[in-house]
């Protein structure tokens, strides 16, 4: 290696320094958690706080800054406006914070506020909350949330959603969905999880692993039939039809934004937490709405794959987050040797670092965008 590559090296590592510290702060509240030290709980809220304020107070960092900028700098959306315009609750919120302060930091405290207020009650309920932070942290804070606001407050409130069901205050649940919606619209998706919980869905083992082969069967068939044949679909000539006019789908299937080469790498712990939902699949799980969710969300991801929509399946990969959090979890629950429980816990903290680091080395997107981090001060 020339003297020239190594020194680009040691400045990539520099400047991708905070972002991996704060990874590898959270792994050690997790062995903190492990050994049960009387500190872990301090320790975890202090890390949580120095992400909170990493984010908040960020400046000119992140996918999405300057297009945010301009959407904060041009906002009149007002209460009467809230149900007439996509994501309407987020508009108006900005256009809130805009009366008060007429700045944007103040806005992206409120955000942040928002974001990790609604993620917590859902982190601290598990065992194990730094692990669940950590599995959440490369995709969840420094991607989504710090690139993709709209998305990362609707994913929030479906956090907080899943937490709120989970102690059966099911129309408090449903709620925070349908506020999600507002925030952004593909979370519209998680209106499924009302339709099951109505209609009391079940799904026997048996009939869940032969629906699992026989749709992905299917998705390889018509993959390879569409690429053999060099099938393409012409969705530019339904551009006057009312569906598509919603931004969001004209972003990611017709303005030719359908190409997301990260998704691979990112898909690698949706299915490999889908794979043990297959294997430590019990009764319990037969009547579980949200994890039949799960596997309408990972049937969908692969439909868009199939159909060459990359993007599109990238951003809904970010709704299956809380999913790899509650069965990484629960599988570990289910180990009882030591040796093993810690050999799993190191694999899945390098899984995500390995995400992390892939990122922040290869992706054009964070190097132009996440890597020279500054503040407001």
């Amino acid at each position: 290696m020339g003297y020239f590559s190594f020194s680009r090296l040691v400045f990539k590592t520099f400047l991708m320094t905070p972002y991996i510290s704060l990874f590898i702060l959270s792994c050690l509240s997790t062995y903190l958690f492990k050994i049960e030290s009387k500190y872990r709980n301090v320790f975890f809220f202090m890390i949580l706080s120095f992400i909170f304020f990493f984010c908040a107070f960020r400046y000119n960092v992140g996918g999405d800054w300057k297009r945010y900028q301009f959407l904060f700098d041009n906002n009149n959306i007002f209460l009467k406006h809230i149900f007439l315009k996509k994501d309407g609750i987020f508009f108006f919120l900005s256009n809130f914070s805009k009366l008060i302060t007429k700045n944007i930091f103040f806005n992206n405290l409120i955000i942040s506020m928002i974001f990790f207020l609604s993620i917590l009650p859902f982190l601290i309920f598990n065992k194990n909350p730094a692990l669940s932070l950590t599995i959440f942290l490369p995709l969840g804070v420094f991607i989504l949330h710090m690139g993709f606001i709209r998305q990362s407050l609707a994913l929030s409130l479906i956090f907080l959603s899943i937490y709120l069901y989970e102690q059966k205050f099911f129309y408090k649940s449903f709620f925070f969905i349908i506020l999600s919606i507002g925030f952004h619209f593909s979370a519209i998706l998680f209106l499924f999880v009302i339709l099951f919980h109505y209609i009391n869905v079940k799904v026997k083992y048996k009939y869940f692993i032969l629906l699992a082969v026989t749709t992905n069967l299917l998705i390889i068939f018509f993959t390879i039939l569409k690429y053999y044949f060099d099938i393409n679909f012409e969705i530019n000539t339904f551009n006057q039809d009312y569906l598509y006019s919603f931004k969001l789908i004209q972003s990611y299937i017709i303005d030719n934004q359908s190409t997301s080469p990260g998704l691979f790498y990112r898909l690698v712990p949706t299915l490999l937490s889908f794979f043990f939902m297959l294997f430590f699949f019990s009764k319990e799980n037969e009547t579980d709405c949200w994890i039949l969710f799960f596997y309408f969300l990972i049937l969908s991801i692969f439909v868009f794959i199939s159909f060459g929509f990359f993007t599109l399946a990238d951003r809904i990969n970010y709704y299956t987050l809380p999913f790899q959090i509650i069965i990484f979890l629960s599988v570990l629950e289910k180990i009882n040797n030591p040796f093993i429980k810690n050999l799993y816990i190191y694999s899945l903290e390098l899984i995500y670092l390995s995400i992390l680091i892939i990122w922040l080395l290869f992706s054009n997107y964070s190097k132009d965008n996440w890597q020279t981090y500054t503040t407001i001060f």
